[in-house]
């Protein structure tokens, strides 16, 4: 996969995370599909995948000690 492409795929991802309102502040966003933020002073992390009917966002839980 090239560079350009992983860019273009974190952007994205970012950015149907913020379109979902499923986040208020994006503080990490790794290439193999976590995006973790805060929404409403708490932190949040989702797994988001692109699947032939769209974007999926799947809340994932936070490791005890995050």
């Amino acid at each position: 996969m090239s560079n350009e492409y992983k860019d273009w795929l974190r952007d994205a991802m970012q950015d149907e995370v913020l379109e979902q309102g499923l986040m208020d502040i994006i503080t990490d966003a790794t290439y193999d599909g976590y995006v973790e933020g805060l929404k409403n002073d708490k932190k949040v992390k989702y797994y988001v995948n692109l699947t032939e009917e769209g974007w999926l966002c799947r809340k994932q839980e936070l490791e005890a000690f995050e």
